[in-house]
Order: C-alpha cells, then structure tokens, then sequence
C-alpha cells in the first residue's frame, strides 16, 4: 500500500527513458536550481531604478571628485617644485647675461617676491584642499555606489538577506523589495549626513 501511495503521488514524475525531450522538460519542471524571480511587481520595478538612479548620481559625484583631487595634487606638486627650483637657483646664480650683453640683469632681488608668492600660492591651495577634501568625498561616494550596486545583484538574484521560500506567495517578493528600499535609504542618508559630502557641488 506504501508503494501505491508512492506512485500515485502527485511529487512522483515517471518518464521512458527513450523520450530524452519529455525528461528534459520534466527534470527543467521539478528541478528548479535557480532563485530568480519569474516577475517583479511595479513597485519592485520602482525600487529598483531608484537604487539605481543613487548609483548612478554617486557614479558621477566620485568621478568628479576624484579629478577634483588630482587636479589640487599636481598643483601643489607643481608650486612645491617651482618654489624649490627657484631657491636653488637663486642661491648658485647671481645674474646672468641677455644675449652677450654686457648689462648683468640682476633678477635675483625678484626671487624673494616670486617664492614668497609660490609659497602663498600653495599653502592656500593646500587649505582649500583640506577643506573640501575631496578624496575622502571620493572613497565614500565610490563605497556608497559599490554597497548599492551589490545589494541590487542580491536582489535580483535572490542571494543573502533577499533569499526566500515565500515567493510563490508574494509575501517573500514585497519583504524583499522592502529590504532593498529600506538599505537604499540607509546608504542615502549616510552619504548625506556625511560631514564632508554634504558640502559637494
């Protein structure tokens, strides 16, 4: 009776073995290995190009100020090696002659000025580098955009915090979606509230 109850299970699938089709489809119909969601609601749809939309907008936002950063650090390479050149050169030199003119051009009195102003030049350009520091705005925004950009893969792939058995039911898709808003919102605010991203233009 245990063996008739076996096979007359709606759970048990027979095949012949020479139909390799029907047992394709049926292997493909009982065996689901796989967690991606057959659909997504509206809303889930909605989430997700909002997560994007972040990811995107923090995309742009490193980008800009990662060159930021560059652009402030060559200058100041620049105005440091500029201001080191002309104080040696100062020092080994006096004068020198315009074209065999007999008139030595004393440019030495103009050194003082000019790295005075170099130096000047840098130390401003190294405030104002302190103050908007934007390399430091470029490695959260760039974390901000990998941790969202991870997250949505989870989502998708049903991997994680978003993996489910209640998905057939739509209760496990909206907790899902739900997940996915609520650490978009995090990520979000963190980054605003940020006491060196909230200033970024």
């Amino acid at each position: 009776m245990g063996l008739t109850e076996l096979l007359r299970s709606p759970n048990t699938h027979s095949c012949n073995l020479t139909d390799l089709e029907t047992i394709k489809a049926t292997i493909k119909r009982v065996a689901k290995t796989d967690r991606f969601p057959q659909k997504n609601t509206f809303e889930g749809f909605q989430i997700l190009q909002s997560t994007w939309d972040k990811i995107d907008v923090f995309n742009e936002q490193a980008v800009r100020q990662k060159r930021n950063a560059k652009r402030a650090y060559i200058l100041l390479l620049l105005l440091g090696a500029a201001v080191t050149i002309i104080t040696v050169v100062s020092i080994n030199f006096e004068g020198f002659h315009c074209h065999d003119n007999p008139i030595t051009v004393d440019w030495t009195q103009y050194t003082d000025s000019i790295i005075i102003t170099l130096t000047l030049s840098a130390s401003i350009t190294a405030a104002l580098v302190a103050y908007a520091n934007p390399g430091t705005k470029w490695q959260q925004l760039r974390g901000a955009s990998l941790a969202l950009e991870s997250e949505v893969w989870k989502f998708r792939t049903r991997t994680g915090d978003y993996g489910t058995k209640k998905e057939d039911s739509g209760v496990g898709m909206r907790d899902a979606e739900l997940k996915l808003q609520n650490y978009s919102e995090v990520i979000k605010q963190h980054v605003v509230k940020s006491a060196t991203v909230m200033n970024t233009r």
